[in-house]
Parts: structure tokens; sequence; C-alpha cells
């Protein structure tokens, strides 16, 4: 109980309470719009910036290496001929001494096979009635680069076709008046003489004809020197005198006919 004056106050019943809403805010001009989830495009003229281009490509050395290998090959193959040449134009012509031995009827003595730088008889040819043949080529070391080769024919001929016109009959049976050698009057020997000459390719072909009698001699002569950039013929003037002492050697042996 309270004191007097004091009256109690009747008891209201509890109502219940209800629980404030709070309302969401609008933003605040200053304040930045809410993040796009993770995933979402951003809006039209917000696009990522590009990427800055890469390094450039290197460029290919294929070109410039078969280029070098190109150049090592010509070398290599310019060397190569050089160096064959070089071989070739210091490398003695000739052969080794042979142990053939000539028929009589062509053989040449061996002090002027010497002086005509033709040395070794490498063989003689089939012999027919009244025709002989052998033939002589330089020995190794004897004449530098200059490889020389003669074949000495001995041949008899049809006396009456030798009385009919000697000239004509001496220029039928020496095959090199019908072909591109060009002739000229021979040496002082035996009873008719020519000298018939060719030059090509590089080599000499050389024949001092001989008429005694009814017998035909030929000294035919075939030769080259070796050179750095091909080989060259052997001049004729240096010739005829190695041909024409092959020729006195054996016109003693000949038969008259």
């Amino acid at each position: 109980m309270s004191g007097p004056g004091w009256q109690q106050q009747p008891q209201q019943p509890l109502q219940p309470q209800q629980p404030q809403r709070h309302q969401q805010q609008p933003p605040l001009p200053h304040q930045q719009p809410p993040q796009q989830p993770y995933g979402q495009q951003p809006p039209p003229g917000w696009g990522q910036p590009p990427y800055p281009p890469g390094p450039p490509k290197p460029k290919s050395n294929a070109p410039k290496v078969l280029a070098i290998i190109a150049i090592v090959l010509i070398v290599l193959g310019g060397g190569g001929y050089v160096g064959w040449r070089l071989v070739e134009t210091n490398t003695d012509a000739g052969v080794e001494s042979a142990s053939v031995q000539p028929m009589k009827e062509c053989a040449v003595s061996q002090s002027v096979l010497d002086a005509a730088k033709v040395s070794v008889n490498t063989g003689n040819g089939i012999p027919g009635p009244g025709h002989f043949s052998c033939s002589y080529v330089t020995r190794k070391g004897t004449d530098g680069a200059t490889n020389n080769q003669v074949t000495v024919t001995v041949r008899n001929l049809d006396r009456a076709v030798l009385a009919e016109d000697e000239k004509k009959a001496f220029e039928q049976y020496v095959d090199e008046f019908q072909s591109d050698y060009k002739a000229k009057d021979g040496p002082k020997i035996g009873d008719r003489s020519a000298y018939l000459l060719r030059e090509h390719g590089g080599r000499t072909y050389l024949v001092l004809a001989v008429l005694k009698g009814t017998t035909l001699l030929k000294v035919a002569y075939y030769g080259h020197t070796k050179g750095f950039f091909g080989d060259s013929p052997v001049p004729a003037d240096v010739v005829e005198p190695r041909l024409l002492s092959i020729a006195e050697d054996l016109e003693p042996k000949l038969p008259k006919g």
C-alpha cells in the first residue's frame, strides 16, 4: 500500500511490440553504383582495354643458310678442279718402258727414238702382204707434260699404178691427202715426199710421207701438251725434224722396188 493520496493506476495489458522496419535508403549522389556480379558483361561502351601487340616474329635464316651452303659447294668444286688440273699439268706424260720388240721392217734406232721423244715401242700392227706397222710413244719423264705418239708404216705399192701417174698414185695411197689436212712439199728424201698437217681439239696430227721406188713410208705423229686451262697442240716446226730423223733412219733399209 502507498501512502495517503497515492492512488494506484490500473495496469494496462501489455501490447506486443511491432518490429521496426528499416527502409532502404536510396544512394546518395556521391555514392558508387553497386559492383557487377563476377562474370557479368560490362554495359556497352565499357569493353576491356586491348592487349598490347606481341613482339615481331624473328625472320627465317633459311635463305642465308642455303646461300652459304651454295657458296661453300662452289668453292669446294672450284678448288677440286684447280687441284685436279695442277696434278694433271705436273704429272709427266708418257708410259713406262716396255719389252715389246718392233718388226725389223719398221724398227727405228733407239738413239733416234730417244731424240724424237718416242722411246717406247708399244706394239706392232698386224702384218699383211707387203704391209708393216710399228707404234712408238713417249717414255715417262722424258718430255714433261707433252705426250707424243708415232706410227711408222711401210707398204709396197702396185708398180703398174705408179707407172701410170706417180704423183696421183702417191696422193691416192696417202689417205691424209683426201681429208682436211694441209699439205706441203716434204724434205729431199726418197723419190717424192710431203708433209701433211692438221691441228684439232688441242692436238697435232702431222704426217711425213716418203715414196721410194714402189715402197711407201709413212711416219705419222699425234701429240699434245697438257696445260692448266686445257691441252695445246705441239708446234709443227718442233715435230717436223723429229719425223725426218725417223724417216732418214729407215730410208736406207727400204727396198728400191
